[in-house]
């Protein structure tokens, strides 16, 4: 076989290992990209779920709070 050839060979096998090496990397983002925006979904939805807990411990602290409050005046008012 004459230098060309061969040279056409090996330019032809490095094309193929390149292109199998960029697509390789491109299955591995497609990966990685699945993989963070199912874990964006379900931390938002987790962090949704975690503010409804933190609003209703709010407005349970908000009444123990007026309650307390309501009865420091009344043992203030009755002295």
């Amino acid at each position: 076989m004459s230098t060309s050839g061969n040279f056409m060979i090996t330019a032809t096998k490095d094309d193929w290992k390149n292109r199998d090496y960029i697509e390789d990397i491109s299955l591995c983002i497609l990966q990685v990209t699945e993989f963070l925006n199912k874990f964006e979904k379900n931390m938002r939805v987790k962090l949704l779920e975690l503010n409804e807990k933190l609003t209703v411990l709010e407005r349970k602290m908000q009444y123990v709070e007026a309650a307390v409050h309501s009865i420091e005046q009344a043992s203030t008012n009755s002295k």
